[in-house]
């Protein structure tokens, strides 16, 4: 279960609690709150990792399409090169 859908669960609890008269207070079942609060705790460690995971491979796609571009860029600056050199000699 992903901590939203743990999370989730807390607020269905909260929104099913009783109201406390002449108060903005409502009572709810504590054992389900705590429970729910450790079933996060467990996933926490799980779902930064993942997160991790997706940084890093978002890093390496970025390194890899900016390492693309310089030798692309750089193809296309040496072809320019030699495109002017040969118009120019033509030119002569």
């Amino acid at each position: 279960m992903s901590v939203q859908e743990i999370l989730d669960l807390i607020e269905e609890v909260l929104d099913n609690g009783s109201s406390i008269p002449f108060s903005s207070k409502i009572a709810v079942d504590v054992d389900a709150i705590r429970t729910h609060v450790n079933e996060v705790r467990l996933e926490l460690p799980v779902e930064i990792e993942k997160a991790q995971e997706i940084v890093e491979h978002y890093n390496s796609i970025l390194k890899k399409a900016s390492t693309e571009a310089s030798v692309t860029t750089s193809t296309a600056h040496k072809q320019a090169d030699e495109i002017v050199g040969a118009a120019k000699e033509k030119a002569k």
